[in-house]
C-alpha cells in the first residue's frame, strides 16, 4: 500500500465506500491522519 499523501507535512487519507453496504448497517469511511485511522461510522450523504 502507497503511503498517504502529505500536506503540510502530515499524512492525510480518505476513505468513502460506494454504496454496496447501503442498507447493511456497516459502513467503509474512515480519515487517515499521521499514522491513526479514524472511522467514521455514520452513512455519509451527498
Amino acid at each position: 500500500m502507497a503511503p498517504a499523501p502529505r500536506h503540510d507535512g502530515r499524512e492525510v487519507g480518505v476513505r468513502v465506500g460506494s454504496r454496496w453496504t447501503d442498507g447493511t448497517g456497516s459502513v467503509e469511511n474512515g480519515l487517515f491522519l499521521d499514522g491513526r485511522l479514524h472511522k467514521i461510522s455514520e452513512e455519509l450523504v451527498g
